[in-house]
């Protein structure tokens, strides 16, 4: 009679096994052993040495063993790994978003220097910093959280590139702009004009230098602002002076090249244009009004010249004075009593206001005048040429239909 054993062996190596796995190897571990025990043959008891078939079935399933070890502990290996592979990810993706919220805020600043108040900081910010905490809150694994932060990025970006696509409508907006420079234009006014529309397409810098260019300009946007430049001032010249910038390149070079034209043409210098100044007279029967823009254009002019050293507010004061005392002798008054009261002579928009209250008193004393005059004369009338009794025309009195009746006017 036979019984079916366990070799001592086998025992021995799934009790070591079964007291250095987890839990869950142990149960798959008891599995495989089952089906190990199910499949070991009958041994007997009878004595003897074991046959060569049992001694092989030790080897093999000695050998299973190890390679079942080898790959629970493999597998512990590749779990560990996953760990600090999302533990990375959770950092790279916190360095992610700090970098896009720096990203978001240093485009925004960029923004703001060029464009003016496109979007409100607070209201940027506390939308970014709302985004981020509801992501924060919601965030129950690496891959929700790297959603979270896409989706904030997503929105934030496109709030940005509406207000900027918006802001771009509006300085792009076309004005229709119909100047000229030609022999009989003046050439402070025809620049005047080109400042603004260069002004509203955000191209002023490039010939004015106290004017802020964008920032983080390369060399071939710099280029292509400078053509279109160019060719804005040439598209406002007639063919004369379109022949002076013909092989000129560069946008100020151009605009030097055009004064100097008008300069020859008009014979004008720095010197000639401060003798104009204080050679000027206000005429007997002109405006202040009118004789003040003459005044100002002529300043314009001077301070427009090549070398030409800047007037000071006195130099322009005395040149005003001198030009209206000679007709309007009462400011000689007016400025001496400004002199005992405050001990400074009138400043020059002080002497402009006060010829303009005396312009306008004596306009409105001819006027009443001349009402005067008008009644006066109508009475006149009225008293020659109508009757006397009826007060109308036609008759004397002696003729008049009211004597009759005893009636009076």
């Amino acid at each position: 009679m036979s019984t079916t054993t366990r070799p001592a062996t086998l025992q021995s190596s799934m009790s070591a096994i079964a007291t250095s796995t987890p839990v869950g190897q142990s149960k798959a571990l008891a599995n495989t052993s089952t089906s190990q025990s199910t499949n070991t043959p009958t041994l007997s008891t009878g004595g003897g040495i074991p046959s060569t078939h049992h001694q092989d079935q030790q080897q093999h399933t000695s050998q299973a063993n190890q390679e079942l070890q080898q790959f629970l502990s493999k597998q512990h290996e590749n779990i560990e790994l996953q760990n600090k592979g999302f533990e990375l990810m959770k950092i790279l993706m916190d360095h992610i978003q700090k970098a896009s919220e720096n990203f978001l805020a240093v485009e925004w600043l960029r923004i703001q220097s060029t464009r003016g108040n496109l979007i409100s900081s607070t209201a940027f910010l506390d939308e970014t910093a709302t985004q981020r905490g509801a992501g924060a809150s919601a965030q129950s694994s690496p891959q929700d959280f790297n959603i979270e932060v896409t989706k904030a990025l997503n929105d934030t970006i496109t709030a940005l590139r509406t207000t900027l696509e918006s802001n771009n409508k509006k300085a792009n907006f076309p004005v229709l702009r119909k100047y000229t420079l030609n022999p009989d234009a003046d050439i402070n006014i025809w620049m005047d004009k080109l400042k603004s529309e260069l002004e509203t397409k955000d191209l002023l810098d490039v010939i004015d230098s106290t004017v802020k260019a964008p920032s983080n300009l390369d060399e071939e946007a710099t280029i292509k602002r400078k053509q279109a430049v160019r060719e804005i001032i040439t598209s406002h010249l007639d063919d004369k002076y379109y022949k002076k910038a013909l092989s000129i390149k560069d946008p100020e070079t151009v605009i030097k090249k055009l004064r100097e034209a008008k300069r020859v043409e008009n014979n004008v210098t720095h010197t000639s244009v401060r003798t104009k100044l204080y050679g000027m007279r206000l005429q007997p029967k002109e405006s202040i009004d009118h004789f003040w823009n003459r005044f100002e254009n002529t300043i314009v002019e001077y301070e427009n010249c090549d070398n030409a050293v800047p007037l000071t507010d006195e130099e322009k004061r005395s040149a005003f004075y001198q030009a209206v005392c000679g007709v309007i002798p009462e400011v000689r008054t007016a400025d001496l009593i400004h002199r005992r009261v405050t001990k400074k002579s009138m400043t020059l928009d002080e002497l402009k206001s006060h010829l303009l209250e005396m312009e306008a008193k004596k306009k409105s004393g001819n006027s009443q005048e001349q009402v005067a005059s008008a009644n006066q004369a109508k009475r006149f009338k009225r008293y020659h040429d109508n009757c006397h009794r009826s007060n109308k025309p036609g008759h004397y009195i002696k003729q008049c239909p009211l004597e009759a009746t005893d009636e009076w006017y």
